[in-house]
């Protein structure tokens, strides 16, 4: 009357490996995704320009921005532990490069400069920055509950040190 039924029952161990193993196989082909995601959506001059010049980077990100009125695209990457934060016109122009460094590497007449203007103050973070023919830093300078972005020429001249911001901003 009553048909037997055999049940066979996956373990919760295997179970979970399953689970974890199909995770793990999604999570790791995201970034290749994101990466050819990104790098199709850039406009072609700009990704030529940047391939040509950076063979060995990854495009981390990008977005538009208007500089005096103008369209620049703002490219982020990485090369190796470097960042870089480039900024290109339409044409495929670099406008400007900001290349991320220990603020240990800094030059010696900006370490000076730094420490004259703030006393006190610790840097957090460096970048070599690139604009035009003009060669900086720029350094955010800790000093007590304020964080101050100060940018200075390689001879260690401050050429824009906006108001420091609070713990709060």
């Amino acid at each position: 009357m009553y048909e037997e039924r055999k049940y066979h029952m996956i373990s919760k161990q295997t179970l979970v490996g399953f689970v974890l193993a199909a995770f793990a196989v999604f999570a790791l082909s995201l970034p290749a995704y994101a990466a050819k995601s990104v790098k199709k959506d850039l406009p072609a001059a700009i990704a030529s320009a940047f391939a040509k010049d950076y063979p060995n980077a990854t495009i981390k990100g990008w977005s538009t921005e208007k500089n005096d009125g103008v369209l620049c695209y703002e490219v982020e990457s990485m090369d190796g532990k470097t960042r870089r934060d480039l900024i290109y016109s339409a044409d495929g122009a670099v406008l400007e490069i900001e290349e991320g460094m220990k603020p240990s590497d800094l030059p010696e007449p900006v370490t000076l400069a730094i420490s004259k203007a703030y006393p006190k103050g610790v840097v957090k973070t460096a970048e070599k920055l690139t604009r035009g023919s003009f060669t900086g830093y720029e350094v955010a300078v800790r000093q007590g509950k304020k964080t101050h972005e100060v940018v200075l020429d390689s001879e260690g001249t401050i050429q824009k040190a906006p108001q420091g911001k609070s713990e709060k901003d």
